[in-house]
């Protein structure tokens, strides 16, 4: 397949640059990452409770750094988020830089 053949190329994914001279770029942007999403129960699937595990479900506060086209089409989102044990611990993970279908995150005006 030429280059002419496979559609004109996509820009603007990265973060807007601010300030060239000193490396600044735009802010993340707040987003909601929607857990069911990610994470989907199929239908027949065999529910089996960890109370050790994360919750997967529910909107959790998401920073968007940027998006990346998907060759066939469509968008994927670079984000990093928290989430929570289901038995309270303390120690959430922060996943940093995680690489997510454009449909599991939404726009969040306020918290």
């Amino acid at each position: 397949m030429s280059s002419s053949e496979k559609g004109p190329a996509v820009s603007g994914t990265e973060p807007r640059v601010i300030d060239a001279i000193h490396g600044l770029r735009e802010e993340p942007k707040r987003v909601w990452v929607d857990l069911g999403r990610l994470c989907p129960v199929l239908p027949g699937q065999p529910a089996r409770v960890n109370e050790l595990g994360v919750h997967m479900t529910g909107l959790v506060p998401g920073q968007l750094t940027r998006w990346v086209p998907v060759y066939r089409g469509g968008w994927m989102a670079v984000v990093s988020f928290k989430l929570q044990y289901a038995d309270g611990r303390r120690d959430e993970p922060w996943l940093r830089d995680q690489l997510v279908h454009a449909s599991a995150v939404l726009q969040r005006d306020t918290d």
